[in-house]
């Protein structure tokens, strides 16, 4: 039984790439190796240069090219090797229920081999490779939010109620930990002039970034945007 279940939107473009040529599959492929070179990689980068190309027409290039985006998402995100994770498509689209999009026994291998190439392309490897790189860390930021509150003073006297009040921010900060799946998460308390002091830091890395992108010209950025 397949491990891997294909989500039923990205069946019909999954299944179609089993129907491409062969001459139109190195198209893709070589489509796919030049993206890299000219703006650097992310999905709506691959879905346009995809679509573009002459298919049975843009609604079948569109579905073809959802569908390896959306692989290449899963594929990046397991351990497997390309070649096993082939497979485990190869197995999943064997087994789904609708027959229209069911892969056959006999097509099997002429459509492993054509998702393996595809899949393989530089565009791909290169933007997991990066995607490695940027959260080759003990912890990766996940996501964050801040809580404000009102905390009151009190004086001697807590019959007569807060002599004050306090505005206080909560930082939130979700991790994902690199030896484990799950994620963690943690708390910091800020006042004012603490959001201020953030809000400095953040605008000096992104001004730092702009800085850094304008200086090399000779390599296309793969992921930060």
């Amino acid at each position: 039984m397949a491990k891997l279940t294909i989500p039923s939107r990205y069946r019909e473009g999954v299944f179609k790439i089993s129907q491409l040529e062969e001459s139109k599959v190195k198209e893709i492929h070589g489509v796919l190796n030049t993206i890299i070179t000219a703006s650097g990689t992310n999905d709506s980068d691959v879905v346009d240069a995809v679509a573009a190309i002459p298919q049975a027409g843009r609604k079948d290039s569109l579905k073809i090219a959802q569908a390896l985006v959306a692989l290449y998402g899963v594929r990046a995100g397991s351990e497997l090797s390309l070649q096993d994770f082939v497979e485990e498509i190869s197995d999943a689209m064997e087994s789904i229920e609708e027959a229209e999009w069911r892969i056959s026994q006999t097509d099997r291998k002429q459509f492993s081999e054509k998702l393996l190439e595809l899949l393989s392309a530089e565009a791909f490897s290169l933007a997991s490779k990066a995607a490695d790189l940027q959260t080759d860390d003990e912890r990766s930021f996940c996501s964050a939010r801040i809580l404000t509150d009102l905390r009151p003073v009190f004086g001697p006297r807590i019959e007569d109620g807060p002599k004050g009040m306090l505005i206080v921010h909560l930082l939130k900060l979700r991790f994902h930990q690199s030896s484990q799946r799950k994620h963690d998460e943690f708390y910091v308390s800020l006042d004012g002039d603490d959001l201020k002091t953030l809000k400095k830091i953040i605008e000096r890395a992104e001004s730092k970034s702009t800085v850094i992108k304008s200086s090399i010209r000779n390599a296309p950025f793969l992921l930060e945007q």
